[in-house]
């Protein structure tokens, strides 16, 4: 990002900042730690930390900005729910990917890969196209009969939940009337099918401000309640840096459980969130529920 562009973003996004003791503290910490003994300087990597740590305050304050690319899975993933009845805790049967084109459009995807054991010709492959704000979805299965439980032509959300919840006796009542073959549990699906490699990471005060804005946006896009919020766990040694187009990426994971027990409670599971650490954008969520051996 080039220095007027950070500047110009900065002063746009701490027009109506609100600072308080909390970010206060983060602040004199992070200057406290770049403190020397005979030289009261402070480095320019603190300098960016504390303009990231404003920049993320005032985004959580204001409301959180959404790449186009994750704009469009928000528009997609209602779509599934709206027309097909397919909630976020089924979504993760599939693998999401997402074609952004030149005039602004886009399409989503949601797949069943081949080798990972499930039904994936009944369950079919939607495709959602997202155009003005606007998300339509089809069906390669659109048209078959879903009626019978697992005996079904097609797998429609009555099936996916099945699957979902009660995996391993789907499981074998497929397996028992030859719709699929008995294969190996399925591997936990790719976070994307085209992330770059990883590079390890150094916690900072920067990387914190993109937590927190990771946090808030699992909280708000998915109506956590107060109680579900606390209990959201982040795991910073599962977190990478990638760089798209010049941009440094943050790959972050949080975990709720809310149980005592393996009991799965409306939205359990892993939320990994990706972060531009220049523009504090939000740029993906994809939510795993953990259920069907996938978790």
């Amino acid at each position: 990002m080039k220095n007027e562009d950070f500047k110009e973003l900065v002063d746009r996004r701490l027009s109506g900042l609100v600072w308080d003791e909390a970010s206060r503290r983060k602040v004199l910490n992070a200057v406290r730690e770049e403190e020397k003994p005979m030289k009261k300087k402070v480095s320019f990597t603190v300098v960016l930390a504390l303009a990231v740590l404003c920049v993320a305050a005032v985004a959580i304050a204001e409301g959180l900005m959404f790449s186009p690319r994750y704009s469009a899975v928000r528009l997609a993933n209602q779509a599934m729910e709206q027309q097909y009845g397919i909630t976020p805790d089924i979504l993760s049967l599939f693998y999401r990917q997402v074609e952004q084109h030149g005039d602004g459009t886009a399409t989503v995807t949601y797949s069943v890969p081949g080798e990972n054991g499930l039904p994936a010709e009944q369950m079919g492959e939607y495709t959602v196209e997202v155009k003005d704000n606007r998300a339509k979805a089809s069906w390669s299965n659109d048209g078959k009969d879903t009626s019978g439980g697992l005996k079904a032509e097609a797998f429609g959300a009555e099936q996916l939940r099945l699957l979902s919840y009660d995996y391993d006796n789907a499981m074998q009542q497929l397996i028992e009337a030859g719709t699929i073959q008995p294969k190996a549990y399925p591997t936990p699906l790719p976070v994307a099918s085209d992330s770059p490699t990883p590079m390890p990471i150094v916690w900072t005060a920067e990387h914190q401000a993109a937590s927190d804005l990771a946090r808030e946006a699992i909280c708000q896009e998915y109506a956590l309640t107060e109680d579900q919020s606390k209990k959201l766990n982040f795991e910073p040694d599962s977190t990478f840096i990638t760089w798209q187009e010049g941009q440094p990426e943050a790959h972050m994971l949080f975990w709720l459980w809310q149980g005592e027990d393996d009991t799965f409670h409306e939205k359990d599971g892993q939320y990994w969130v990706t972060v531009n650490l220049n523009t504090g954008v939000i740029e993906d969520i994809l939510y795993d529920s953990g259920l069907a051996a996938n978790g």
